[in-house]
């Protein structure tokens, strides 16, 4: 397998990859080849990690048997963002952690 001094393996494409290098080249080559740190996570990404974190928690508890209510899986979801916010999260004006949160919450209640 061939890898470049970064560990990029050009063998081994996704498909968010290939749609990353359609919108943006010079984005996918600073993210996927040099692999540049982000300065700034956006806030929809923070949120959509977090919303992903907790349904992951709620489906797992959920196979596991017993039944976690979707107040479980907010209080999750707030803990994620609270602690992705260790990085700087770039909001847009008017949004706060909180703004955030409680529309994550409304989110897992439609789930």
């Amino acid at each position: 397998m061939n890898t470049n001094r970064n560990g990029y393996r050009p063998d081994h494409v996704s498909v968010s990859q290939l749609n990353l290098y359609l919108m943006c080249p010079l984005k996918y080559r600073f993210v996927h080849i040099e692999k540049l740190p982000r300065p700034f996570k956006s806030a929809e990404l923070a949120l959509g990690t977090a919303f992903h974190a907790a349904i992951q928690w709620w489906h797992k508890h959920r196979r596991n048997g017993s039944a976690p209510e979707a107040g479980d899986a907010a209080r999750i979801l707030a803990a994620d963002l609270h602690a992705q916010a260790v990085e700087a999260i770039s909001f847009v004006s008017g949004q706060t952690l909180e703004n955030l949160s409680d529309l994550g919450r409304k989110l897992i209640e439609v789930y």
